[in-house]
């Protein structure tokens, strides 16, 4: 079984934010695992490699669109990984539709998914005047 961590926010603290390589490498150079590292409280979709000096490794063929689309990220081995999923709730990232991962442990494949989903269905858009909405709402249509 592959060595795995999931957390929240960051291993050290479930509401801390890791937005930027410098975060990751802090952590990553505290961190007494060599596991690989999932997190979610950052919204926007960042993974993260190696463990001495990690970089953004972004695959491409992610950008905001309507239609559904994948990117994919090989898991190297012996390369430590800080991913984010990005956030199917509340993206913050200017794009409204879900987004999630799957990892394929057996093929050593992260799969990066974006998918356009019914927010007015979600918010009641149609059946509330637009100053009934709330600010959460509009949020999850502007993907902010």
């Amino acid at each position: 079984m592959e060595n795995v961590q999931l957390v929240h926010g960051s291993p050290r603290d479930e509401d801390e934010y890791i937005l930027m390589a410098s975060d990751a490498y802090e952590i990553l150079q505290k961190c007494r695992c060599s596991a690989n590292i999932f997190w979610a409280h950052a919204c926007p979709a960042l993974p993260f490699a190696g463990k001495q000096r990690p970089r953004q490794v972004f695959p491409a063929g992610l950008q905001i669109s309507q239609r559904k689309q994948t990117a994919r990220l090989e898991i190297k081995p012996k390369t430590t990984y800080m991913v984010n999923p990005g956030s199917v709730g509340q993206p913050r990232d200017n794009d409204p539709r879900a987004a999630f991962l799957l990892y394929d442990t057996d093929a050593a494949l992260v799969t990066f998914y974006r998918v356009p989903y019914n927010i007015q269905r979600r918010t009641g858009k149609n059946l509330l005047p637009p100053a009934c909405r709330s600010s959460l709402a509009i949020r999850l249509e502007e993907g902010r």
